[in-house]
């Protein structure tokens, strides 16, 4: 199984601050009834061992792609089953199914997105009469108390981490595994719990049981032992929850302003990758893997490679996402290419819908 913190890595230097959090792990019962063998309901039992009653609105989430399996967390928002988590639990699925804390299982659609604030709304096919978390108005202090929970290395378990708040108005960059590219995160909490790989999507709780934000990212320190190395820091940083609330208004509202995507994406057809300039090359574009679809209808093959799409100049894989993510199906764009041969083509593609988030 593919992991991170959802696919998310913090780059760069980080000043971690404070000492790792205790990890309580709470397993998810085997069989879809909500109930462990002794009787006792999972949420009763999360409140016992430590962990806020309102964990009973978090959810497991688990995703099918082309890249293979991945999973994160997420919260239930209201009755019917909107779910908000980050945008990289999901990202690159085509498939994605929720866990509850009851052990019943949905699946899910992405209602909308924000790749630039890490933000997704889900919609849980079906869904009525669920219990939700409680957002909190009071806002956030240094020094505050809090609790993160998720699902820890994307076993099916929900684990809690404890620790303190230890920066607000944070700035990191993150990106992709296995990618150049990165995002700038802006106006992040930071604090001393240990965020481990699913644990992404998230709540981050306050000392009342009511939810801050949402976990996106962390990073550890470490210090060698004679047998291995062992964490002895950690940082997690934390999307404030009217931030991400905001996201969520504006998908249910339809309103795609301010870097937000409503319903599905806009579909190439191509599969590409990042060109790599040689000794005396000007490689520049990207490659085409494979190709189908729109692509392919406009005469785009495999070992091609896109030079400009709508017209604004594609340098990296990057660039065409964000080129797309202006776009809806249907809408139709010019693109430029050359093929194997070195011939040059331009032709016009009318996008698809993706059957990837």
């Amino acid at each position: 199984m593919s992991m991170s913190i959802g696919r998310k890595a913090v780059m760069g230097a980080v000043a971690v601050l404070g000492s790792a959090g205790l990890l309580v792990q709470v397993t998810l019962p085997a069989v879809v009834s909500g109930w462990l063998s002794s009787g006792v309901p999972i949420t009763q039992l999360l409140t016992a061992w430590g962990a806020p009653a309102e964990g009973a609105g978090v959810v497991i989430i688990d995703t099918t792609g082309p890249s293979g399996e991945a999973a994160g967390t997420g919260m239930v928002l209201d009755s019917d089953g909107t779910v908000l988590t980050n945008y990289h639990v999901v990202e690159g699925s085509s498939t994605i199914e929720v866990t509850l804390s009851t052990g019943a299982q949905y699946s899910a659609t992405v209602l909308g997105h924000s790749a630039t604030s890490d933000i997704a709304v889900l919609q849980l096919a079906d869904a009525s009469g669920l219990a939700t978390v409680v957002p909190d108005e009071d806002g956030v202090g240094i020094g505050q108390t809090v609790t993160g929970m998720g699902n820890a290395n994307g076993a099916g378990v929900l684990a809690t981490t404890s620790g303190q708040v230890t920066g607000l108005d944070e700035t990191i960059q993150v990106s992709d595994e296995g990618s150049w590219a990165s995002t700038t995160l802006t106006g992040l909490i930071k604090t001393n719990t240990t965020a481990v790989p699913g644990d992404s999507g998230g709540p981050t709780y306050d000392a009342e049981g009511e939810v801050i934000g949402i976990t996106s990212a962390g990073a550890s320190s470490n210090q060698q032992t004679s047998a291995r190395r062992m964490p002895t820091e950690s940082v997690s940083y934390v999307i404030p929850i009217d931030t991400a609330l905001q996201v969520v208004d504006q998908v249910l509202a339809g309103d795609e302003s301010d870097g937000v995507s409503v319903g599905p994406n806009a579909w190439l057809g191509v599969s590409i990758t990042d060109m790599r300039a040689g000794r005396g090359s000007q490689a520049s574009g990207v490659g085409v893997i494979s190709v189908e679809g729109p692509a392919a209808l406009a005469g785009v093959a495999a070992g091609s490679i896109l030079t400009t799409l709508d017209g604004a100049a594609i340098s990296n894989t990057s660039a065409v996402s964000e080129v797309l993510a202006g776009h809806q199906p249907g809408d139709v764009v010019q693109l430029t290419w050359t093929d194997a041969s070195g011939q040059q083509h331009t032709g016009t593609v009318t996008l698809g819908t993706s059957p990837i988030n």
